[in-house]
């Protein structure tokens, strides 16, 4: 039976089949990828791995406790004392067998020797212990990073992936664009920390390859060379290129977790990866690309670092700062600027991009400098804002070693020039346009304000047709709406034709109070806004002093009682302000100067007029009442000054003479309110203010 199956084996082992007979060839070749068609003119290397793994942060830090144990234990001295101790006894034991006459030649003798030896093999240890450091620091800082290669098939797939993420990011995708900036990352051999321990681990070894950076040592290294010792010049750049790659993927992973709310660790670790990664790249990277990384930098620091190492922030500023002059960009010049420096260093804020945009927009969801800057704009709108409304308060200056001052109105034109510069940028062309609209707009609006007040109507008619222009959704806003209304109302006061157009004027001021009422009643329903607080309070302004110049322009007081539709419209704007006032405490002398301004509008008692002006006056002095008492000059130091002088410019106008103490007192008051008006910078109540006095001086020579 063996015997057959072994026949049985042989025949089949020896049968010859014709070729026909014969299975078909298998191409086991892979199939043309997409990369091949979408880049035919680039030769691809047949390359599996196309890079260069290079060292994992782990084996780094494994590295970095070899170093430290051999320093502190010290393990090759240990051994080399241990020989020194069995080359002693030896010697002494060959000694004893010696003549006693030579004892005190042979132990000076063993005495030399021991001194030799322990000095040669100290040496020696510091010698090897150099040795090895150095070996290892030049295998973690020079060989450990990966190297991709520009014509293998990882480098295409790694661009593939790289576009997908950008595409993805401005697509509004922040998910997929994580994703895709992940998957560069793993054709580099690298991954991002999942486990807390690994976190540990990378940040330890980011913060010490940081130090050795900050130390020289490591930048010099790891730039000088990068790739290896002897190799090409090829190779070298290749090398470099990659760090600049993974330097600006770690970078814009860490941009993306800046503005997640949700991750709350590993921001660090990315920062300091993209900062060390980048300060190898050396000359590969851009000067504006290794600003924006800095900048990033001093971001995560705010964020992540307690308040006793915040200097860490202003160390990683100036090094921006540094890099932005060897190459400006418009993105970072309001963060050199002494005002946007300090603001940086000084405030806090959140990554929100669901913030309404009322007076600024967000222009780029995924870059933290985007929110950084519209929170910047805000600041400065509300210091332009609070400026303009109510002038005479401390001045938060730029330079700490300059006097303190108050306020002025001309300091609104710096807020506002700081703002534009902000909300206009350059592209790559050189051509300047604006990247915030509703902030230029609100700009536009402040500006046009200060030149009014200024009596510069030149330079406010250049910016009349930016206001008329609303951005895109003012037409839903109804607070920008009220504030266009109200400065169509003001410019046509204004105008060398109003006297033609006055019942004109009176529709517009009816539309925008009804604006502004609607704008009020909106507020009220959701947090109080300082700046859109700020804003009512100007169109109050705008449509009160409107009125009340076209009323005094009909003879004021000396007319009679103005009409009762007048009247009505003038009381609706006052009640809007009373409504203000119970938010803004300091808007309450408004209240009471335009009280009595509607009481001389109405022909009414003087007396009652006259304790109207004299609580508005009261409410920035602490005299009992001011007109009456010229000459003292014991004020507080509150707010108001405009107020204040408004109220003295009208009742030397308006009031009867015998309301006031004396014939003389006059001058004394319009004094004041000229030096109040010149103090805060109002030169075109000022002028008025003048025009009163010598209309007065010549009455009273009469």
């Amino acid at each position: 039976m063996a015997a057959d199956s072994v026949q049985m084996v042989g025949a089949i082992t020896h049968t010859k089949y014709p070729p026909s007979c014969s299975p078909p060839h298998i191409d086991t070749s892979l199939p043309s990828s997409p990369e091949q068609s979408l880049y035919p003119s680039m030769e691809v290397k047949e390359d599996t791995e196309g890079a260069l793994k290079g060292m994992l942060d782990h084996t780094r830090m494994t590295l970095c406790m070899f170093m430290v144990s051999l320093v502190v234990f010290n393990p090759l001295g240990k051994v080399m004392d241990r020989l020194s101790r069995s080359s002693s006894v030896f010697e002494d034991g060959f000694s004893s067998s010696s003549s006693a006459g030579r004892t005190i030649l042979n132990f000076t003798g063993d005495e030399n020797n021991l001194w030799k030896w322990t000095f040669g093999s100290s040496l020696m240890m510091w010698i090897i212990n150099s040795l090895i450091l150095a070996v290892c620091l030049i295998k973690m800082l020079v060989y450990g990073d990966p190297v991709l290669n520009s014509d293998s098939k990882a480098s295409v797939s790694f661009w593939r992936h790289r576009k997908q993420a950008d595409f993805d990011i401005v697509k509004g995708d922040i998910g997929a664009g994580k994703r895709e900036l992940c998957d560069c990352l793993d054709i580099f051999s690298r991954t991002l920390p999942v486990t807390r321990t690994e976190l540990v681990i990378s940040s330890l070894w980011q913060v010490l390859r940081q130090f050795l950076h900050r130390i020289w040592i490591g930048r010099w290294l790891s730039s000088r060379y990068i790739g290896g010792f002897f190799v090409s010049q090829h190779t070298r750049k290749e090398a470099v290129n990659s760090a600049k790659e993974l330097a600006m993927i770690y970078h814009r992973l860490h941009q993306l977790h800046l503005v997640d709310q949700t991750q709350t660790s590993g921001g660090l670790m990315l920062a300091l990866s993209a900062t060390n990664l980048a300060e190898v790249a050396k000359d590969a990277i851009s000067d504006k690309q290794l600003a924006h990384i800095y900048v990033a930098m001093a971001l995560q620091i705010k964020q992540s670092f307690p308040q006793f190492l915040q200097f860490f922030c202003r160390l990683y500023l100036a090094l921006a700062r540094k890099a932005y002059t060897r190459q400006p960009c418009p993105r970072l010049q309001w963060l050199v600027t002494p005002y946007g420096h300090r603001f940086f260093l000084s405030h806090r804020w959140i990554y929100d991009a669901t913030s309404p945009e009322l007076f600024t927009r967000l222009t780029d969801n995924s870059d933290p400098l985007a929110y950084v800057s519209r929170v910047y704009r805000e600041h400065l709108l509300e210091k332009a804002l609070q400026t303009l409304v109510a002038p005479g308060a401390q001045l938060t200056s730029a330079n700490e070693d300059e006097p303190v001052r108050r306020t002025q109105t001309p300091d609104v034109l710096t807020y506002v020039q700081l703002l534009i510069d902000n909300a206009t940028i350059a592209d790559s062309r050189n051509i300047a346009y604006c990247e915030d609209e509703t902030a230029r707009w609100w700009s536009s609006v402040i500006g046009v304000a200060a030149y009014w007040l200024l009596g510069d109507d030149s330079q406010a008619e250049r910016m009349y047709s930016r206001v008329d222009a609303l951005p895109t959704g003012g037409h839903t806003n109804t607070l920008a709406r009220a504030v266009l209304g109200a400065f169509r109302v003001r410019r046509a006061a204004a105008s060398d034709a109003r006297r033609l157009q006055r019942s004109s004027v009176f529709k517009l001021c009816d539309s925008a109070s009804e604006l502004l009422h609607n704008s009020l009643s909106l507020s009220n329903c959701h947090k109080h806004d300082t700046k859109v607080l700020m804003a009512q309070l100007l169109v109050c302004d705008w449509l009160l002093e409107t009125r009340t110049v076209l009323w005094e322009e009909q003879g004021g007081s000396s007319n009679g009682p103005v009409s009762s539709r007048e009247l009505q419209g003038f009381q609706r704007d006052l009640s809007s302000l009373r409504t203000v006032s119970q938010i803004i405490p300091s808007a309450l002398a408004r209240v009471f100067l335009y009280e009595a301004t509607a009481r001389l509008m109405a022909g009414a008692a003087p007396g009652r007029t006259r304790q109207l002006l004299d609580r508005c006056l009261r409410h920035r002095s602490s005299r009992s009442s001011i007109i009456c008492g010229g000459k003292d000059k014991s004020q507080q130091d509150c707010g108001g000054d405009r107020e204040h002088a408004t109220a003295l410019y009208m009742a030397c106008r308006h009031l009867p003479t015998p309301l006031l103490c004396f014939p003389g007192e006059h001058s004394g008051m319009l004094a004041e309110a000229a030096k109040t008006l010149e103090r805060i910078g109002d030169r075109k109540r000022l002028q008025e203010c003048y025009r009163l006095m010598k209309s007065l001086g010549a009455t009273g020579t009469n």
